[in-house]
């Protein structure tokens, strides 16, 4: 279990090496003021991902190998007639069970990215237009401030594996339900700083860097109590053979998030535009935008699922 605990960090901050190089590699050539030299940020982003499949195709084979030293992702065995009429395809009641708790934590994920992901839309725009990005003489390109979310990753998710580590061996352990309910709760919290540090505000005035920044702090800490931990759930509670499908429902459930998440984005107030209406509450300004969009939404989902906590840990027989 250590050591298991040890490689999702690993793994985790691995992903988050190439999320923060990025934004600062990309945005210092596209974000240049010139919409034209975008296509010099797409570049690099296709030079990157050219890349990284050829240093995948000449390592695989070397480095991906089982605790046993056996090659990983070689074809399946082919099983004979006789040997397939004896697998057992059905399904138990624990299994359906299960199958149906990452069904109802799918759904809940669809709220925790929809507000998280604002970080490539209207929250960048928030730190193009109303922050004042001005350290040392130096303009901080908008566009880097994406960068903040893995570089918190990078410090703090050794730490939090370090945290549950702790409290399991104490018995005092949160279930995976619980863990990802405070993620949501944590990104409302977030929201709850930038609509803070914008409140009362004049149109065209700018805030400091560091409500942004501290927002992003409060974002990546609800991540890291959500999303590798819904990851290593959905592993542990899908059946075997469904495992894969299972895993790509959660990922169609990200998919859903970032479509909705420029829905909600075209909510955002700009001026000399008339202002949307949501629900029936017009946003008239950044405050509204970040509290009934973002803050009500998460905190809402956050304690539905806390609520739900102690069922859904029943219905995932003994899996934490």
């Amino acid at each position: 279990m250590r050591a298991k605990m040890r490689r999702i960090p690993i793994f985790y901050m691995g992903i988050n090496l190439g999320s923060f190089c990025a934004p600062l590699i990309c945005g210092t050539l596209g974000d240049t003021g010139n919409p034209a030299d975008f296509r010099w940020g797409f570049l690099a982003a296709g030079v990157g991902m050219l890349l990284s499949l050829v240093i995948f195709q000449a390592f695989k084979n070397k480095y991906l190998l089982s605790p046993e030293g056996q090659i990983l992702g070689l074809p399946p065995k082919q099983l004979s007639a006789l040997e397939k009429s004896k697998v057992d395809t059905s399904l138990s009641t624990i299994d359906i069970q299960r199958m149906i708790v990452i069904g109802v934590l799918a759904f809940f994920v669809v709220f925790f990215w929809s507000a998280f992901e604002q970080a490539g839309v209207s929250l960048t725009f928030f730190a193009r237009e109303s922050t004042d990005r001005m350290i040392y003489g130096f303009e901080v390109p908008a566009s880097w401030f994406q960068s903040l979310n893995p570089v918190f990753v990078l410090i703090f998710a050794p730490i939090m594996a370090r945290l549950w580590m702790t409290l399991s061996a104490k018995g005092k352990e949160p279930s995976s339900p619980t863990k990802m309910a405070w993620g949501l709760i944590l990104l409302g919290l977030g929201y709850v700083v930038i609509a803070f540090g914008v409140d009362g505000i004049d149109a065209g005035m700018k805030v400091s860097i560091l409500w942004l920044v501290s927002m992003y702090w409060l974002h990546t800490m609800g991540e890291l109590c959500l999303s590798p931990i819904g990851l290593s759930l959905v592993n542990k509670l899908a059946p075997a053979r469904f495992a894969s499908l299972l895993m790509a429902v959660w990922f169609l459930a990200n998919a859903a998030a970032n479509w909705f998440a420029g829905i909600l984005a075209g909510f955002y107030p700009e001026s000399g535009k008339p202002f949307p209406s949501f629900l029936g509450w017009q946003v008239s300004n950044l405050h509204d935008f970040f509290m009934l969009l973002f803050v009500a939404m998460s905190f809402l989902a956050g304690g539905l699922l806390l609520f739900a906590s102690k069922p859904l840990q029943k219905m995932m027989h003994g899996i934490r």
